[in-house]
């Protein structure tokens, strides 16, 4: 039997640990370590190897440590798998080093109000990764910032977390911006609403995260916040959709957006999407019996070279483009998701 990725709240030795199991590797965050020892840990992995009939590694994730003598490690399992859902957690081969963080007193609370039903997801992300600013709390190092960077260089924006130091403590903050140039050892990034360029990884900046704004996986995320699609589950390809069907759905009657929607999504994110959706209904006759996928391609890629657009602008209006028709039905009604999927995109 061929296991998927599965969550494993541990109990070991009176002590919660979180492991999340994905393509034969058992990934372990523990928040006092050594609790559990490395038999135990073998003898998990030799029992999940029995049971899909494959070698099993063992790898560890780079999470803060619970303050000694107290009992928050079952709060620690429940917060490092919200982290690992946000690809906030990095792996390491070995037991990390890692600092003291206390969450029961501001994040319990509101662990609570979410399992309770009274806050949504989205809305427990915001102050849990204030704390861990406040803290000072690195969850990426330098060079998995690097690494992350060169993974997502060629996927348009991204949006980067981290820590600044100020007169009044840690504060978190989040940018936006994309990467235009690999150095050495770092990238050159250029923020929306910030002049001139940065360099990431920066000395002395703890990170907290690190993705792309290609919002594919957007589509999925919302579904599992149980953010219901509105009124079309209807899946479609580009290069078998024409773009006189897309103007058809556009001409549909605005999707009022759903609270859930609402949270789970950005404001800028929505703002994008609509423009790169007007733009793409705006396209001239002559493109519409032509299908969405080349359709695209040619009309913005001509586009770019009128408006002599970067390289990096290119991608970020692709991408851009790419999420806004994954939402399509949450943006009008009885509309269906197009999926832009061939090997061009």
């Amino acid at each position: 039997m061929q296991l998927g990725k599965v969550y494993l709240p541990l109990w070991i030795r009176h002590h919660w640990l979180l492991g999340v199991f994905n393509n034969n590797t058992l990934t372990l965050a523990d928040s006092s370590p050594g609790v559990a020892t490395r038999e135990d840990v073998n003898n998990l992995a030799t029992l999940l190897a029995y049971a899909q009939d494959a070698p099993v590694h063992i790898k560890w994730f780079a999470t803060p440590r619970q303050p000694r003598g107290t009992v928050e490690c079952g709060l620690h399992v429940v917060v490092n798998a919200l982290l690992h859902q946000t690809n906030a957690l990095q792996e390491t081969d070995n037991k990390p080093q890692q600092r003291v963080i206390e969450y029961e007193r501001r994040i319990g609370p509101i662990i609570s109000e979410w399992l309770n039903g009274t806050m949504l997801l989205p809305q427990v992300f915001p102050p849990l990764l204030t704390h861990i600013a406040e803290v000072g709390i690195e969850l990426i190092n330098a060079k998995q910032v690097l690494h992350k960077c060169d993974t997502i260089a060629e996927m348009g924006l991204v949006e980067v977390t981290w820590v600044e130091a100020t007169d009044e403590g840690n504060m978190l903050r989040t940018w936006t911006g994309a990467l235009t140039k690999r150095k050495a050892a770092s990238w050159t990034i250029e923020y929306q609403d910030r002049e001139g360029y940065f360099i990431i990884p920066s000395p002395n900046v703890n990170y907290l995260m690190i993705k792309s704004e290609v919002e594919d996986w957007l589509y999925e995320d919302l579904l599992a916040k149980n953010v219901t699609i509105p009124t079309n589950h209807a899946t479609l390809v580009g290069d078998q959709t024409s773009v006189a069907q897309l103007k058809e759905y556009f001409n549909n009657k605005e999707q009022e957006y759903s609270p859930l929607f609402l949270t789970a999504t950005a404001p800028s994110t929505r703002r994008t999407h609509s423009q790169m959706l007007k733009l793409l209904t705006s396209m001239p006759p002559a493109y519409d019996k032509m299908d969405l996928q080349t359709a695209i391609l040619l009309y913005i890629q001509r586009r770019a070279k009128i408006r002599k657009w970067k390289h990096s602008t290119l991608l970020t209006k692709l991408a851009s483009i790419q999420g806004a028709l994954r939402l399509l039905p949450f943006y009008r009604n009885h509309s269906p998701s197009v999926i832009l999927s061939s090997t061009v995109w």
